[in-house]
């Protein structure tokens, strides 16, 4: 069913991918071989993984990529089923049937094959472009592995992979540690890591990635009870309805607050291909609560799980596992290019930029430079405006002077520069920088420059 649905997403043009968030690139200091990776840490940008593509250069799924983005989602739908089937051994499986431990111990195995498996197809997806974008040899693959946040969350994920087949003849507790820890290696992977409040980020998504688990889990033997004995299936569905509230209520919440630690503009849910996702994600959750509570409703009146439910459950796991994978890959941010625009003339240089010249929050800079004999600015007022939309209020920037040695250095001239942060550009579209310097004389210059945050 789940690579069924896959099919469907090679149909949709995607635009601006990324590979595994700027994380990937903290901690690359000191990297053998070329050196490209040296020095890399704190990036806040990935580089595009081959095949990849800039937001508007819209373009159809390669085989190539449709490979990636299928890996990718059953590596996450085997990373969740087979920690959530070790979870539910703790807890919904305690007192368990006969015919309960046996479809445990059975698909447990089947889990940490398939995690295996696809643990390895996605490290090495994921490896490999990381050190053919960086021009890098196959020596550099340990260097990733060691040396970068995520090369040794992949490293750990790996090893965990294969330790789950020991965990298997181990107690329950052995299993509840051995998911905690590899969720836990996970969470270290992704937007959240590149976060502001990194720490608090991680610790979002690793309680976002247990809730996942357990409901993902639940989905799948809940599907599995009913296709065997459909009484075991109500015995379980009484146990499950006991905690999936609790699970989908925090899943909501730790979701949310990933999103406000990893946006800096809500802005960016609609005027991205992430954000489009993210919105799809959280439709097909408000579903499953009402398709839940339906199920509820019959547990309850201790009335079976109807089929036709539980399959909808499914189908629904699917799109969410599959607008998560591919909402991964993508870049939170609107892809933009920054604006700079320079003037020379006789009695007046200045320079404006705009970065990242995108909807949201930006940093706008502007150095003048006047002559010698008339000293620095006695005042510079910046105003935007939105072309086009006469009435609109604009957007006053608030400059503020900076104490800098001069970048440019013109004879006769005086420069003085000028920061605001935080300019929040609610729209896309053409805009009008509109200039004010006044002189210690008292003489008002005024510029107007033209711009676009497409």
């Amino acid at each position: 069913m789940l690579l069924g649905i896959i099919v469907l997403i090679g149909c949709v043009p995607f635009s601006h991918i990324h590979a595994e968030a700027a994380s990937t690139m903290q901690g690359m200091e000191g990297m053998s071989g070329s050196g490209a990776l040296s020095g890399m840490e704190g990036m806040e940008d990935m580089p595009d993984m081959p095949g990849m593509e800039h937001e508007g250069m819209e373009s159809g799924l390669s085989a190539e990529e449709f490979l990636r983005y299928a890996v990718r989602i059953v590596y996450y739908f085997m990373l969740l089923a087979a920690s959530g089937l070790f979870l539910h051994a703790n807890l919904t499986f305690i007192n368990r049937s006969a015919v309960q431990q046996e479809m445990l111990n059975k698909w447990q195995l089947y889990a940490i094959r398939g995690f295996m498996l696809t643990a390895i197809a996605h490290v090495f997806l994921q490896i490999n472009d990381l050190v053919t974008e960086l021009g890098g040899g196959a020596e550099q693959w340990s260097s990733v592995l060691t040396e970068t946040t995520s090369g040794r969350s992949w490293a750990a994920v790996l090893i965990l992979s294969l330790a789950g087949f020991l965990v298997l003849k181990l107690p329950s507790a052995a299993k509840l540690l051995w998911s905690l820890l590899l969720l836990g290696a996970e969470s270290f992977n992704g937007h959240p890591a590149a976060a502001n409040e990194r720490t608090y980020a991680i610790a979002a998504d690793f309680i976002h990635l247990i809730c996942a688990s357990v409901w993902t889990a639940g989905i799948v033997l809940l599907l599995l009870l009913w296709f065997k004995d459909r009484k075991e299936t109500g015995r379980f569905a009484e146990r499950f309805a006991s905690i999936v509230w609790l699970s989908l209520l925090v899943l909501i919440v730790s979701g949310s607050f990933m999103t406000w630690a990893i946006l800096p503009s809500w802005r960016y849910l609609f005027h991205t291909a992430w954000g489009g996702f993210l919105i799809a994600k959280s439709a097909f959750v408000l579903v499953i609560v009402v398709v839940g509570f339906l199920l509820r409703l019959r547990v309850k009146r201790r009335e079976l799980p109807k089929g036709s439910l539980l399959k909808l459950d499914g189908v629904l796991l699917a799109a969410v596992l599959i607008a998560a994978g591919v909402f991964t890959t993508l870049s939170p941010e609107p892809y933009s290019e920054p604006f700079k625009y320079h003037q020379m003339g006789e009695k007046l240089h200045y320079t404006l930029s705009v970065e990242p010249n995108a909807i949201g929050p930006n940093t706008v800079t502007f150095t003048v430079w006047l002559p010698e004999a008339s000293g620095e600015p006695q005042s510079v007022e910046l105003l935007l405006q939105e072309q086009g939309k006469t009435g609109k209020q604009s957007v006053q920037v608030e400059l503020k002077k900076l104490d800098l040695e001069a970048e440019f250095a013109f004879p006769g001239f005086t420069e003085t520069n000028y920061r605001a942060t935080g300019v929040d550009l609610d729209s896309v579209g053409d805009w009008l920088a509109e200039i004010v310097i006044t002189t210690k004389d008292g003489e008002s210059i005024a510029r107007e420059v033209p711009f676009d945050n497409r």
